[in-house]
């Protein structure tokens, strides 16, 4: 059987969970195709999984937006893997499941992994030892996962907040709306522009020798979180007293793949 795995990742999360994932079931003799979700697939597969973050107890906009044009289709399989900073959260695996059938298809499975949490704006990453546990966890979880796959015993992971679709949709919505006035680069900013060079979504560039960004802004936190001085801000959040998280495995030219 074939598969093809789509990714949208910020900080390195779900591009290593979806690699990793795509190692496994190669491992045990699947055909894989790994895929951002900027780029279009060129081949058919009878199982697709679709492997993104929760931002705000839903999807990010762009997987929406990916969602929403993708040629579903009836005769294959379907998957989530979501990728999650706490334990607890969730929402996207019964929206998904009710967006899929409203296109004739079926959501079959979903999964939560939990990795270390990369929201500075919110919250605070994990301390190192709590964010090894985590990736440690990620890597059993896994193993699992790709055997549940493969026999067919795969089913939803329990999730709380479903039936707050709507709401939790339109508070993000809302917000990024003005996300791109809220980011600055503090004093400290040397100009490489790794930040222009790997954001997902193309909204930043540099002026000057300064980070500017433009309305579309999702607050993926790919740009806070990769750069090299830790300049970028956010205001209102501290962010300046935060420490930084991205995937051990995972470097800056691996989101910068996303850019159309």
């Amino acid at each position: 059987m074939s598969t093809r795995i789509h990714w949208f990742s910020a900080t390195g999360n779900t591009w290593a969970a979806a690699a990793g994932l795509a190692n496994r079931l190669s491992a045990r003799g699947e055909s894989v195709s790994l895929l951002p979700m900027s780029q279009a697939a060129q081949d058919q597969a009878q199982r697709v999984i679709f492997a993104f973050p929760l931002f705000y107890l839903c999807y990010p906009q762009s997987v929406r937006d990916f969602l929403v044009s993708y040629p579903f289709d009836p005769a294959v399989e379907y998957g989530f893997l979501v990728t999650r900073g706490f334990r607890g959260m969730g929402g996207v695996l019964q929206e998904g499941r009710h967006d899929l059938k409203a296109r004739n298809a079926r959501l079959a499975w979903g999964i939560y992994l939990d990795m270390p949490n990369n929201d500075v704006v919110l919250f605070a990453p994990h301390q190192e030892s709590k964010a090894q546990a985590k990736l440690a966890r990620t890597e059993i979880k896994l193993n699992a996962a790709a055997d549940s796959i493969l026999n067919g015993s795969i089913s939803f992971d329990a999730e709380p907040f479903g039936l707050l679709r709507a709401t939790r949709t339109s508070a993000y919505q809302e917000r990024i709306r003005h996300a791109h006035r809220q980011w600055f680069a503090s004093q400290s900013c040397t100009g490489r522009g790794i930040c222009a060079k790997l954001c997902p979504l193309d909204c930043l560039s540099l002026v000057d020798g300064r980070p500017v960004w433009q309305s579309g802004c999702q607050e993926c936190e790919a740009c806070v979180n990769w750069c090299p001085v830790q300049a970028i801000q956010y205001r209102g959040a501290r962010t300046e007293s935060k420490s930084r998280y991205t995937h051990p495995a995972a470097s800056w030219k691996d989101i910068a793949r996303q850019r159309r």
